[in-house]
C-alpha cells in the first residue's frame, strides 16, 4: 500500500519510465505526495477543497486545471 515505495517502483516499471521522468498527482499528501517524492517522482497536488493552503508545492484544484498547468515548476 501507499506510501510503501514498492506501489510506486511497480507502477513505474509498468509504464517503462524512470522516477525522474515522471509527475505524480495525488490528492493526499502522505500517501500519495509524500511516497511519489521519496523515489523521486515530481508531483502535483489536487486540492479540490482547498484544505491544503500552507502546502509548499504543486498544487491544482481539479484535473481540467492540468491543461494550463505550468510544468515547468513542479518539483
Amino acid at each position: 500500500m501507499k506510501p510503501n515505495s514498492k506501489i510506486f517502483y511497480k507502477a513505474l516499471n509498468e509504464l517503462n519510465v524512470s522516477p525522474d521522468e515522471t509527475i505524480f498527482i495525488g490528492d493526499n499528501i502522505i500517501d500519495d505526495i509524500d511516497g511519489a517524492r521519496n523515489i523521486g517522482c515530481k508531483t502535483i497536488l489536487i486540492d479540490r477543497q482547498n484544505n491544503f493552503t500552507n502546502f509548499k508545492g504543486k498544487k491544482i484544484n481539479n484535473l481540467r486545471d492540468l491543461l494550463t498547468c505550468d510544468f515547468s515548476n513542479v518539483g
